[in-house]
């Protein structure tokens, strides 16, 4: 059942109350005392360094969003409204700014998020309002793109995260800005020549439904978790798309 600690969570999905809210069974302190377990060490954040400020320079940016690391802990984000993806070394020295302009292509718009492949060092832009996926190689050159706005295998409505696998296989949140639209609540799955390869999702509630879903990630185990803001949770599936598990705790996916 339900019940009120003195931490001031509530529980309602373990087998005991203890106040951790974990949403595992049975993995609980043995008092409702309002004692939450520890963090592991790996899991505490620990400030090291912050670089930034408003504007369009090198080393400044607007509306930073979503990013990844590469094989030698470069990071790469996109710097949203100046429509471009910067790319820092390990301890935030400027590297390079990758466009608006990348040559092969019409200009980045509004990019969301950067993944970076850790196979091939494959660099993928969601590039947001350009309703589409830009695949550049390691150096930051052009390869190849997909996707155009639409409801179809393949388009997008507005493309919010990107994920490698292990095997190169591209995985793409498709969400919708419509308040109340139902289409293209959903995660797409493409093989690194960006040919469709699967989706799941849809809006709705249940198992594998989504609401607004936002990010994505692949976790060591090889499975995907997707956050969606519009059901306050965090799903988990096999790279085929299969449901496997989920949990949330109030305002917490975004």
């Amino acid at each position: 059942g339900t019940k009120s600690c003195g931490n001031g969570l509530s529980e309602d999905r373990e087998t005991c109350d203890d106040g951790a809210s974990n949403g595992t069974p049975g993995n609980c302190n043995s008092t409702c005392d309002g004692t939450v377990p520890s963090l592991p060490a790996w899991a505490t954040p620990t400030f090291t360094i912050k670089w930034g400020s408003l504007g369009t320079g090198n080393t400044q940016m607007d509306s930073p969003r979503d990013g990844d690391t590469d094989a030698q802990g470069n990071l790469l984000f996109a710097d949203q409204n100046n429509d471009r993806v910067l790319k820092f070394g390990p301890n935030g020295n400027w590297l390079a700014n990758i466009g608006p302009a990348i040559v092969g292509t019409t200009n980045l718009n509004g990019p969301e998020a950067v993944c970076v492949s850790r196979t091939s060092g494959t660099i993928g832009i969601a590039d947001y309002l350009n309703r589409r996926v830009v695949l550049l190689d390691s150096s930051g050159a052009y390869l190849r793109e997909f996707g155009s706005y639409g409801q179809g295998e393949g388009k997008f409505d507005l493309v919010m995260d990107c994920a490698f696998g292990a095997n190169d296989d591209i995985f793409v949140v498709d969400s919708t800005v419509q308040v109340g639209n139902i289409i293209n609540h959903r995660v797409q799955k493409f093989n690194i020549s960006g040919n469709f390869l699967r989706q799941w999702g849809g809006k709705g509630t249940d198992n594998g439904m989504f609401n607004d879903p936002s990010g994505i990630a692949i976790g060591p185990d090889g499975l995907v978790y997707v956050s969606e803001p519009g059901n306050f949770r965090i799903q988990k599936f096999t790279q085929e798309g299969q449901f496997v598990t989920k949990w949330s705790s109030g305002n917490l996916a975004h």
